[in-house]
């Protein structure tokens, strides 16, 4: 045993769970680490950048032009592009996403059902991402110019699974959204 601060002796360690209203608690894989024993600080050697950050532009381009970035549970990044604001690419229906491993440097493209150049995303409790509405259709030219307006939502709605790298359709939404904000409520519903 380990002399607790009273110093005697510390046989056991005991703790308690609890839910607020109906619902399961699943726990699994404790460990102990000893209070006593600060840890090592993490030296930085890069001065003030270890203190406010750095940008750094990065030696490759992404292959997809995003619109919506992010940052997964697992340390990658999503890029979400949809068309890339390109006609040509909406019109073919080519839309596109890609997932950015930072310790590898490697992008994975990611077929995209719809195009979400447009749309809104919350990641959600376990790591997925909500992606909401989206692009349906571009203005129409009219004398030889875009319209500065005209641009219409779609009203899909997927769920992107970071394991699986797919995205999977859910739910439609009452109305198209363009440009939409998604966010998460204390209850896990998304407003």
């Amino acid at each position: 045993g380990k002399l607790d601060q009273r110093g005697t002796y510390l046989h056991q360690i005991a703790f308690g769970a609890a839910l607020y209203g109906n619902g399961t608690l699943i726990t699994d894989d404790y460990s102990m680490s000893d209070a006593t024993v600060q840890a090592a600080a993490t030296v930085c050697s890069g001065g003030k950048a270890c203190t406010v950050g750095a940008w750094q532009v990065l030696p490759f381009k992404s292959p997809v032009r995003s619109i919506h970035a992010t940052v997964l549970y697992n340390g990658n990044i999503l890029f979400v592009a949809g068309s890339g604001n390109d006609v040509n690419a909406f019109q073919a229906g080519s839309f596109e996403s890609a997932v950015y491993n930072p310790n590898t440097g490697k992008f994975q493209v990611i077929p995209t059902p719809d195009d979400f150049f447009c749309a809104g995303h919350v990641q959600l409790p376990n790591g997925d991402v909500l992606v909401v509405g989206g692009n349906l259709a571009y203005p129409a030219a009219a004398n030889g110019t875009t319209a500065a307006h005209g641009y219409e939502g779609l009203n899909t709605s997927y769920i992107f699974d970071p394991v699986t790298l797919k995205y999977y359709k859910v739910n439609n939404l009452i109305v198209g959204h363009w440009y939409p904000s998604a966010t998460e409520l204390g209850t896990g519903d998304v407003i």
